[in-house]
Order: C-alpha cells, then sequence, then structure tokens
C-alpha cells in the first residue's frame, strides 16, 4: 500500500518568536528533525512539503540535500492556513491509497507509533493520535468564569501524525471547502462529514514546538534518543 507523507510547516510562531520549523536543536532546524523522524517509516513512499515560498529553495538545499534524506520529496508553497496548505498538499496527490499529515514541528515522532497509526489507519480509513488529559478541564465563559467542569476521564489531547483513507480525505476537505468550513485539524474535517475517527494512544513526548520551553525538551529527548542508539549498537 502507497502512502503519501504531507508535511505542513508554512506556520509562523508567534508565540516562540521565530520561524518555529527553522529554530536550531542541536544545531539542526526542528524540521530537519522531524523529516528525520519520517525518514524511518518504510511504508512513506513519497513526502510533500509545504512551505512558505520563500523557504523552498532553502529546504530543498539546506535541510533536504544538506541532511542527505533519501525518500522523494517534493517542496511546494503553502497556503495561508493550515488548512489550505494541507489541501494544497493534498492536490499533489498521485496513486497513494493512503495519507499520513504530521507537523512539521513535531520533532520527536517515533517509528513505533508511527506503524501503529497506520495499521489502525488501513483498518478504521481514519485514525489520529493523542494521549490521556492528566489535568482538571474545565470550560471557560465571558470574564474568566468557569462555565463547567469537563469529564476528564474522555478528554484526550489529540497530536499528529493523522492518517486517512486518501478519497475519504479528499471529500472531507471538498465538504468543507464548498460550505466554507474549516477546522482543528484534518480529523475533525473527517468527523464533520460524519466518519468516525479511531484514536491511537501516542506518547507524550511527541510535543509541537510552541513554546521556547519545548525547544530545551525536545533537546533533551533527542539527547537520550541518540545514548540508547549509542548503547544498542
Amino acid at each position: 500500500m502507497r502512502v503519501l507523507g504531507i508535511v505542513p510547516s508554512a506556520g509562523k510562531g508567534k508565540r516562540i518568536g521565530g520561524d518555529k520549523p527553522y529554530l536550531l536543536i542541536k544545531d539542526k532546524p526542528v524540521l530537519a528533525h522531524t523529516l528525520i523522524s519520517l525518514e524511518s517509516l518504510p511504508f512513506l513512499s513519497r513526502i510533500i512539503l509545504v512551505v512558505e515560498k520563500s523557504r523552498i529553495r532553502f529546504c530543498e538545499q539546506e535541510i533536504i540535500k544538506r541532511y542527505g534524506l533519501k525518500k522523494p520529496y517534493e517542496v511546494i508553497e503553502g497556503g495561508k492556513e493550515r488548512f489550505d496548505s494541507v489541501y494544497r498538499g493534498l492536490t499533489r496527490i498521485g496513486k497513494e491509497e493512503m495519507v499520513f499529515i504530521h507537523d512539521g514541528v513535531r520533532p520527536l515522532l517515533s517509528a513505533e507509533i508511527g506503524e501503529k497509526l497506520l495499521r489502525a489507519g488501513r483498518i478504521y480509513k481514519a485514525a489520529t493520535i493523542g494521549f490521556p488529559c492528566s489535568e482538571t478541564v474545565k470550560e471557560i465563559k465571558k470574564g474568566m468564569f468557569v462555565k463547567k467542569t469537563l469529564e476528564r476521564k474522555r478528554i484526550y489531547l489529540i497530536q499528529t501524525p493523522q492518517v486517512f483513507q486518501r478519497d475519504l480525505l479528499i471529500q472531507a476537505y471538498k465538504e468543507a471547502r464548498k460550505r466554507g468550513k474549516k477546522a482543528n485539524d484534518d480529523a475533525e474535517l473527517v468527523e464533520q462529514i460524519g466518519h468516525p475517527v479511531k484514536v491511537i494512544r501516542g506518547e507524550y513526548r511527541n510535543i509541537k514546538i510552541t513554546y521556547p520551553e519545548d525547544l530545551i525538551f525536545a533537546q533533551e529527548m533527542l539527547s537520550r534518543r541518540r545514548m540508547v542508539l549509542t548503547e544498542e549498537q
């Protein structure tokens, strides 16, 4: 089964003070670490990398070529929002039967989770990863007052990657564009057309780089991973 990877990376880092995909962790851009993690997934037949127009050549030369990435890549210009960027990636789909979408600023994906997610996607046609919320969750109303407390055991924090059967995802995007609706993630678009989305338990460490302290955490995790690999050799 052929699987197309789409990596949206055209967003700006308003909370962190810089373009998140290009901030450095251990002397490599965040995006480079993310793509290196995807290189370990043998089922990905090719990857569409969606970035700002001004970053296309940089990604081709200073990330894909410089770090010797082996999979077939196509680097294209992103849209104004994530929704638009992923849709542009979908327009490049060929004969692939599945679509595997992963944020460019999640550099800590493990091959084990990627494989587990794909197995679920093949069965259910739509699957995402997430992990249970450990904090108390409250819905807030105007004026920053608590409206109600949500039942924590039913709350999962959803991450990427997410995987979908190609025609299902294309249908979801077409319906959303027709209705002028967007969503928080790709899974929500599939939910909107009435198809169930399977949730696979992921890993806390698969964070999205959002705040300065996330860079420190990611650096520590990458150092530990390198130590484990060294010990196994």
